[in-house]
């Protein structure tokens, strides 16, 4: 598990799960609690006056096999609130093309 500062609550988009005992001073703790899966997945961010200008990122990366060099390659980008473009005309689809597979039947 990764383990980094975070902030939310269960209504806001960075959204968390705490725990609200009392510590030793008799005061709320507010520790996340890791175990409820709360924490979201993944960001998107839509603007549909401009699809091409829209972001998106996992949690911690790409892939969820750990030692993968993807695993966490977004971490940065979900503790920073951003997000990867995601781009869906075709001319920034074709720019942003890495490979092009063709398959024939």
């Amino acid at each position: 598990n990764l383990d980094f500062p975070h902030c939310g609550d269960s209504t806001t988009p960075n959204q968390a799960t705490y725990d609200l005992s009392l510590g030793a001073g008799g005061e709320p703790c507010f520790d996340i609690v890791k175990s409820s899966g709360a924490v979201a997945a993944c960001r998107l961010v839509m603007t549909p006056s401009d699809w091409d200008g829209s972001r998106s990122c996992v949690t911690c990366g790409q892939s969820g096999k750990w030692g993968s060099r993807h695993y966490t390659d977004q971490e940065p980008l979900f503790r920073g609130s951003r997000g990867k473009p995601m781009v869906f005309s075709r001319k920034r689809v074709e720019e942003a093309c890495v490979n092009i597979y063709k398959f024939e039947i």
